[in-house]
């Protein structure tokens, strides 16, 4: 049998070694190996040459604790970048081209490699909501609608990022007012296009149309970031249709435009919705749970 000591050993170096090895996937099969031989079997032998095994990887991978052994090993290619950010390849290409991100081009196919500083940097940056994606906001009168969208779209107006402000033009206007309390260049974002006003179309075919044109012109404009506020309850298609239908737009909406580098705040009246409408709605945001309540709920 395994002295008990030895083997907590050896799970405890093995746990150190996840993070030493988190880029190397032949490294990481060999860990995960290991600690299945602990867990089935009791050989001392098997747990002793297994102990000396992690020992030294992790003595000869020290640098990578310690901030020394630059080089190849701190560089990451795409592949393993985008797992790191948990974005789409595509998006760090149009990041890098843009020059939102620094990467080093490489061999004769020109490949890029990416510093690990460079990535928590850029994870910094990111937007508190930058990977949720399609929002519930619930309000409870014309203030709490007005407020809640004001400050969604503040986060959001920033270089690089394209919002949209869907809504009745009285409110629009209490919107874009409140806004320019807190960015006196409001102004100056409408006229550069950084910030797009408009009203519900009569029916989903014709709004999913209108997303589908702006969205495409946006990112290929060099947007890297779209943030959409829309006051459901207040526009045409949720006034002339029945409730049902509002619900297979929000899913359709979805489906359809999570490709892009979007972020959504979907606004509705509580004071028309009863209880089973709201789980309904709930259910067709499921994001809504990564954001902080007491912004979605004015």
């Amino acid at each position: 049998m395994v002295p008990g000591g030895t083997k907590a050993a050896l799970v405890v170096a093995c746990r150190e070694l996840v993070d030493v090895t988190m880029f190397n996937a032949s490294l990481r099969f060999m860990v995960r190996r290991w600690l299945r031989r602990i867990a089935h079997h009791c050989y001392s032998m098997i747990c002793f040459t297994c102990l000396k095994r992690v020992k030294s990887i992790m003595k000869a991978t020290k640098a990578w604790k310690t901030g020394r052994g630059m080089g190849a090993r701190e560089l990451l290619d795409i592949k393993q970048a985008a797992r790191f950010l948990k974005v789409s390849e595509t998006s760090l290409r149009r990041w890098t081209n843009a020059g939102r991100l620094a990467c080093l081009r490489v061999g004769g196919r020109r490949e890029r490699r990416f510093r690990r500083a460079d990535l928590l940097a850029m994870m910094e940056e990111q937007p508190a909501v930058a990977h949720a994606g399609h929002l519930c906001g619930l309000y409870a009168d014309h203030r709490g609608r007005v407020s809640q969208a004001a400050g969604f779209l503040a986060d959001g107006l920033h270089p690089g990022s394209v919002c949209f402000l869907v809504a009745a033009p009285e409110v629009r206007d209490a919107v874009v007012e409140q806004l320019k309390q807190r960015r006196p260049s409001l102004s100056s974002d409408i006229d550069a296009g950084r910030l797009v006003l408009s009203e519900y179309a009569a029916s989903a075919d014709a709004q999913n149309a209108y997303w589908e044109s702006r969205f495409l012109g946006a990112v290929r404009a060099g947007a890297h970031s779209l943030r959409v506020v829309g006051d459901v309850s207040g526009g045409r298609i949720a006034q002339r249709a029945a409730f049902d239908a509002v619900l297979d737009y929000e899913v359709g909406y979805d489906r359809r435009f999570r490709r892009f580098p979007l972020v959504t705040l979907c606004q509705y009246d509580a004071r028309t919705l009863s209880g089973l409408d709201t789980v309904r709605l709930l259910k067709c945001h499921e994001d809504v749970f990564r954001y902080p309540a007491d912004r979605l709920l004015t």
